[in-house]
């Protein structure tokens, strides 16, 4: 049996009362888990707190106690690498909260074939509440990222209303021109990942230039290698992507900084 921790007990992960992941109102993050440990724990943890405080949330638990059950759904698991997804539900009455683990979902051929991208039809508002936290009621992306998966697409990309580069439905977006590494910056309407933090900090520590700024599609069509990131997958290389009607390809033989990245988070 796979188990779940649900309001300080362990619980059956198919048991119907756990809390909705995409229902309600409060927050969520999906953390890495690799070889049976949490990375990134603490990173994760204070962005939570951040946004419970700015949308005047109680998460009403401590960082132990939630590390502590984390581990321990790990150990009961038998979880090796994938994630554990903390959810917690702010009602009045008291925050409901759960903790699920999942199996890693990206194989090795994937980072070897790389994603395909589709550009989002829509344009993105600006909305730094809506966008810049891990909220369980922003069903925008999820709809976006299934939309992909039919055309089949592995991820979309979205553009802001200003025509800048943003982000994915689960990811943030980096290229490289040059040995340099740029990267839509906060302000484009984009929620700052974990993994994004950590590329950035990355190729500080080797000497390689690196970007936060207004992009567009023509910056992306001229650039030498695009990789996509996240907590779970760490750094994915792109293949193409879907602009207008044409699909411009990358030559990931040649993606030296991507593959890197790629080695450094496995």
């Amino acid at each position: 049996m796979q188990y779940a921790w649900l309001n300080g007990e362990w619980v059956s992960s198919s048991e119907e009362k756990i809390p909705s992941q995409s229902e309600g109102h409060g927050l969520f993050e999906t953390v890495c888990v690799r070889k049976g440990s949490l990375r990134f724990w603490d990173k994760h943890w204070s962005r939570m707190t951040k946004s419970a405080q700015t949308l005047e949330m109680s998460l009403g638990q401590d960082s132990k106690d939630i590390l502590r059950a984390s581990k321990e759904l790990i150990r009961k698991n038998r979880l090796r690498d994938g994630a554990i997804k903390l959810i917690c539900h702010h009602k009045e009455a008291g925050n409901e909260w759960a903790i699920i683990t999942r199996e890693q979902c990206y194989s090795p051929e994937q980072y070897e074939k790389g994603f395909r991208i589709r550009i989002h039809p829509n344009a993105r508002c600006l909305n730094k509440e809506k966008y810049g936290h891990k909220r369980i009621d922003h069903t925008g992306p999820r709809v976006a990222r299934k939309e992909a998966y039919s055309l089949g697409f592995d991820e979309t990309l979205f553009i802001n209303k200003s025509g800048y580069l943003c982000e994915g439905s689960y990811s943030n977006v980096f290229f490289v021109k040059e040995g340099e590494l740029f990267t839509p910056a906060p302000n484009c309407g984009l929620l700052p990942g974990i993994a994004r933090g950590e590329v950035l900090r990355w190729a500080t520590e080797r000497g390689i230039p690196t970007h936060e700024g207004q992009y567009t599609l023509e910056d992306l069509s001229q650039c030498d290698e695009v990789l996509i990131t996240n907590a779970l997958a760490g750094a994915m290389p792109v293949a193409s992507i879907e602009l207008s009607c044409e699909e411009i390809a990358f030559d990931l033989k040649r993606a030296f900084v991507t593959m890197e990245l790629v080695k450094h988070f496995t």
